[in-house]
């Protein structure tokens, strides 16, 4: 169940062009809320060369 609260949440904010480091944090939000028994919150690992702040997944539909 935490899986499919996260991945809901996580991919809902990436699919409306915010940063990764923010659907991350949305998507942990989310968990806590739902205060699941089984929920670990994630980890995030990137290369020293991402920057999750400003990496967009998606590109807002008014930068096209």
């Amino acid at each position: 169940a935490s899986a499919v609260v996260f991945a809901a949440r996580f991919y809902s904010a990436v699919a409306s062009a915010q940063s990764v480091s923010t659907a991350l944090e949305q998507a942990k939000v989310a968990m806590a809320v739902s205060a699941l028994d089984d929920a670990d919150l994630p980890e995030v690992r990137a290369r020293e060369d991402v920057d999750l702040v400003s990496l967009l997944l998606v590109q807002p539909m008014s930068s096209r």
